[in-house]
């Protein structure tokens, strides 16, 4: 099991698609598809039911994105804490906003000051309801 095949694991659970998945990662069809099939058969599970155009997580394919994406998790922290060593700014800044009124007014000044301190870190706003 590599980090590679989690991460194709979670995209791929993401967009219920093996073909976005490749898309997304700019790899082949048949690269994302050889990247499962290598993961299930690491671990001796079937993640994924494969019906026509549609692809869908197992019961077990749940429970383990739950582990993929705290693994991913811990792999994007150890980097960004050696590239802090190194005196680098360097990552993804996720933000829940909730309702356009922050997201229209609130936010926009905020970010852009701090898009000027940390020019290297990437901003996502996720927003939702309250």
């Amino acid at each position: 099991m590599t980090l590679t095949q989690l991460e194709i694991f979670t995209i791929v659970a993401e967009l219920k698609s093996f073909t976005l998945a490749a898309m997304k990662l700019n790899i082949s069809q048949s690269a994302v598809s050889h990247a499962i099939k290598s993961l299930e058969k690491d671990i001796n599970v079937t993640l994924f039911t494969r019906e026509q155009n549609q692809t869908t997580l197992t019961e077990i394919g749940n429970i383990l994105l739950l582990r993929a994406h705290n693994m991913l998790s811990i792999q994007e922290a150890m980097r960004q804490e050696a590239l802090a060593a190194n005196g680098l700014k360097k990552g993804i800044l996720r933000i829940g906003s909730f309702g356009p009124g922050s997201s229209s007014r609130i936010l926009p000044p905020v970010l852009a000051q701090f898009r000027q301190q940390y020019p290297l870190i990437n901003i996502i706003v996720d927003e939702g309801d309250d």
